[in-house]
């Protein structure tokens, strides 16, 4: 039998950006410029590891509402981890509900232990929701 849906890893519209934890949230936010993007994924220290994620809304939450300077702050102060994944062959009409009911607006996609794009509520609403 044939699945003729879409699958969450079709519509993981975003790049997967890798970044080491350690740097600071200001060159955090150069490389999310310079990849017109919201959302970074940080690197395992190691395999017993685990992935980190920061979007904008942390950096506003720990650095910014804190009157930190963006200089002074390591990433792995304020990313979230570990990592909350969408399994490749989700129905993509499961996606909002699963994001949702986990607070999240952003979550990689996860193929054979490999994130092969992000999902964000946002661009599914506008661009994949019928």
């Amino acid at each position: 039998m044939e699945n003729n849906f879409k699958k969450a890893k079709d519509v993981a519209d975003i790049p997967v950006v890798l970044i080491d934890g350690l740097i600071s949230v200001k060159e955090a936010v150069k490389i999310m410029k310079d990849n017109n993007t919201e959302v970074l994924v940080i690197e395992k220290r190691n395999e017993e590891d685990a992935h980190g994620i920061l979007v904008l809304t942390d950096i506003i939450r720990g650095v910014l509402s804190q009157n930190k300077s963006l200089e002074e702050v390591s990433v792995y102060e304020i990313m979230r981890k570990p990592i909350v994944t969408i399994p490749h062959y989700l129905n993509v009409k499961y996606v909002p509900r699963f994001l949702s009911n986990l607070g999240l607006f952003f979550a990689p996609v996860d193929e054979n232990g490999k994130y092969v794009g992000i999902i964000s509520l946002k661009n599914f609403l506008m661009n994949h929701y019928e």
